[in-house]
């Protein structure tokens, strides 16, 4: 059980860290043609 719940934390790390990729990638266009 304590395995499972440390895989679903390593997974919500993951998509957190695509998320602020994106957003970063995101950010940085705006500001290039801003």
């Amino acid at each position: 059980m304590n395995v499972n719940v440390g895989e679903d934390s390593q997974e919500e790390v993951h998509q957190t860290k695509n998320v602020l990729k994106s957003t970063t990638k995101y950010c940085s266009i705006l500001f290039f043609l801003g």
